[in-house]
């Protein structure tokens, strides 16, 4: 029988889930080959970036070999390599070292950063997406810091020791949570004063945690202010310099430090593809999670523009991620299989939890329960852990609960 291939561009959670999905309901079709290609050779649980950043975790532990993730998948080949072409006409993707054709190709890759044209965000500011980003970032924060308990001007020190975060969405509001709870740490073993590391979140829109009811933004709202976060909603970045944030028609904010969790894109390496493109570059699929006008390419996670009988987009979140792998993995299998048959994405959200650090946290469950404090915390938990028994991993998942306990009992990580 002819040999076919599948190719998965990122290995996210998209990406991942999608190779899983396929794994299992083509096993046994031994000439059915399933390549995922990813720049990188380890997962990166994406959910966890704001721990490594605010030092609740060892920046190893929030990625994960691919090659040893997928060794119970043996019809999955990894390959670490970057994708600089594809010929949707010729079917065939250019890497910098090879060339494959496939039968179908999935695009996984993703988003990144959007600035907006924002002058000076790119040069000055601090993007969040990656894992060597966030790595970046928490390697910045303890220079600032020690640098600054050695610094005798008091206006340069005041900047060093001020840590902004523009974006009051989920990955804005996680991230202040992991500094709010890492700053008396900070301060303690830096030998600074008590409060002298300052924090703010600066907000275009009116609110915060838009995704959620208005009860949520007002219990971290509430919570902000119990740790002394300068929390500016309404107020718009005009430009970022070296030692500060511009905000428009108000005083500029002197810092070092600025967090960029503004916007997200899609890659721009799908620009270039004659695809149809829907909101921030991504691209437009059909409910088989098939790309509009594309033949034999499917789109999942955070690339897909897909609007529901109401008119309202996917959120771009790890459910999403997870439920539109799924989708496009029965359909391709389908066709594959010569099954007469087609599957249409549902969206089925069960509901947002935001871990504000490792001891508070806020949700909203299946559009009727609102949780909060140790509750969302350890349905935060769970939920990690199920995504873990989802991937069939028990060796990750019981990693997950030592690393938390461990978390939990003791001071973060300085280095």
């Amino acid at each position: 029988m002819k040999e076919k291939t599948i190719i998965i561009i990122g290995a996210g959670f998209s990406g991942v889930f999608t190779a899983m999905y396929l794994s299992r309901k083509l096993s046994g079709n031994n000439h059915i080959k399933i390549k995922l290609v990813n720049k990188d050779p380890y997962f990166t649980y994406k959910t966890r970036l704001h721990e490594v950043i605010g030092g609740r975790i060892r920046p190893e532990e929030a990625i994960h070999d691919l090659k040893i993730l997928f060794k119970p998948y043996n019809n999955v080949d990894i390959i670490v390599d970057e994708v600089k072409r594809i010929d949707e006409r010729e079917q065939f993707v250019m890497t910098k070292s090879q060339k494959i054709s496939y039968e179908y190709l999935v695009l996984a890759m993703g988003g990144e950063p959007n600035d907006f044209g924002i002058e000076g965000v790119s040069e000055y500011g601090f993007t969040m997406w990656s894992w060597k980003e966030a790595v970046r970032i928490r390697k910045h924060i303890l220079t600032m810091v020690e640098q600054a308990a050695k610094e005798t001007d008091p206006k340069k020190r005041q900047a060093m020791l001020h840590f902004v975060i523009c974006g009051g969405g989920l990955t804005g509001i996680e991230i202040m949570g992991e500094l709010i709870e890492w700053k008396p740490q900070l301060e303690k073993n830096f030998g600074l004063q008590t409060n002298e590391i300052s924090l703010s979140l600066v907000e275009a829109s009116p609110t915060i945690l838009p995704v959620l009811p208005e009860k949520e933004s007002q219990r971290v709202k509430t919570y902000f202010a119990e740790n002394q976060v300068n929390l500016m909603t309404e107020a718009s970045v005009s430009k970022v310099t070296f030692d500060s944030v511009e905000i428009r028609d108000q005083e500029p904010l002197q810092t070092y430090s600025l967090i960029w969790t503004a916007g997200v894109k899609a890659t721009s390496d799908v620009a270039d593809l004659a695809a149809e493109f829907g909101k921030a570059g991504r691209l437009k699929t059909l409910g088989t999670m098939s790309a509009q006008n594309m033949e034999n390419i499917y789109v999942v996670g955070d690339l897909v523009h897909y609007e529901d009988k109401l008119g309202n987009p996917l959120p771009q979140n790890a459910q999403t991620a997870e439920q539109t792998a799924k989708t496009a993995a029965e359909n391709i299998a389908a066709e594959l299989l010569l099954e007469m048959k087609s599957t249409l994405h549902q969206n089925k959200q069960k509901g947002t939890i935001v871990s504000v650090g490792a001891k508070y946290g806020v949700g909203y469950l299946m559009d009727l329960v609102h949780i909060k404090g140790p509750i969302a915390v350890t349905m935060k938990h769970l939920v990690n852990l199920m995504t873990w028994g989802q991937m069939k991993s028990m060796s990750n998942l019981s990693k997950y609960l030592k690393q938390e306990m461990t978390a939990s009992k003791s001071d973060r990580y300085l280095s």
